[in-house]
């Protein structure tokens, strides 16, 4: 039987888990770490791994603007991965917390605005003054946008938490966009996936995750599950697994090759994690980086 535990306030797990996330820096902004400009890698023998940049070219721009994707499509990445939030009269915006303070001037629960009233916020100033002015853009906006290259948009949808329905509405912006063919759809919440799989069976999809402990048979994500999960992410045809880098070891690599899953490595911000995973045989990398990552693998 399968059992899944949710992370209860005051809990050790809880606690284990939010200090071991914050140590890899898992949930915050690009960190800085230009120690990570290295020389090129080595030519010989390597794998081809494509590169997605990290909420847009999120160290060198704002996240989520149009900016930021403007900028990672222009250093020549093949993918460019958002997240999206749904406003109070249900437009699907571009943010990754469910609050405005990080990124914008604003304040509160994005889904306690209405779009005109978001549009009125300032989103790049918090980043540099060199940005004043950049909007929050809508997923529409973005698909109107979206290259005919070949460039895959990556939409991840956080939870079901205060976005009820958004699953729905990218699936109807990207039809009448005519993007289907450009599009992955991803999620820590097997739910949403679960969503997409009934609304949109075509569109790839990607479970991401922080790890998973092969001799306990435990995947923490943003709840801690054990059973037969990947079998269940084969039957709604799951495609990608996105553990983080960190935690990506040489077995669990071929463990979750092995079943079929393609990968994805997120937060290679470092020479020597990008290094590590060309030897896990990814098939691509996340980075906040992505300029950096494409001239030295």
């Amino acid at each position: 039987m399968k059992k899944l535990f949710f992370l209860k306030p005051g809990s050790n797990l809880l606690s284990l888990s939010l200090s071991l996330c914050l140590y890899v820096g898992l949930f915050v902004h690009p960190l800085n770490i230009e120690k990570a400009w290295g020389s090129t890698f080595s030519t010989m023998n390597k794998p081809e791994i494509e590169v997605i940049a990290h909420r847009g070219f999120s160290s060198k721009t704002p996240e989520n603007t149009m900016a930021a994707i403007k900028e990672a499509f222009h250093s020549g990445v093949s993918h460019i991965e958002i997240d999206v939030q749904l406003s109070k009269d249900g437009e699907v915006i571009l943010l990754h917390d469910s609050s405005l303070d990080r990124t914008t001037n604003g304040y509160g629960k994005a889904s306690h605005k209405t779009l005109k009233q978001l549009k009125e916020l300032d989103a790049g100033s918090w980043f540099s003054s060199k940005f004043k002015g950049e909007k929050i853009p809508t997923l529409k906006e973005v698909l109107e946008w979206l290259p005919k290259e070949d460039l895959t948009l990556i939409i991840e949808v956080k939870s079901t938490a205060g976005t009820f329905g958004i699953e729905s509405k990218i699936t109807s912006l990207i039809k009448e966009a005519g993007k289907s063919d450009q599009v992955w759809l991803k999620s820590f919440d097997k739910s949403v996936l679960h969503k997409f799989q009934k609304l949109t069976p075509d569109i790839p999809k990607v479970f991401v995750f922080v790890a998973h402990t092969e001799t306990l048979g435990i995947t923490l994500g943003t709840s801690l599950d054990w059973g037969n999960l990947f079998e269940e992410l084969k039957s709604i045809n799951v495609t990608y697994l996105q553990p983080h880098s960190f935690f990506l070891t040489k077995s669990l690599s071929k463990k979750l090759r092995s079943q079929g899953f393609k990968l994805i490595a997120w937060g290679v911000n470092s020479k020597r994690r990008l290094n590590q995973m060309v030897e896990r045989k990814v098939d691509l990398i996340e980075t906040d980086y992505p300029l950096w990552a494409l001239k030295n693998l």
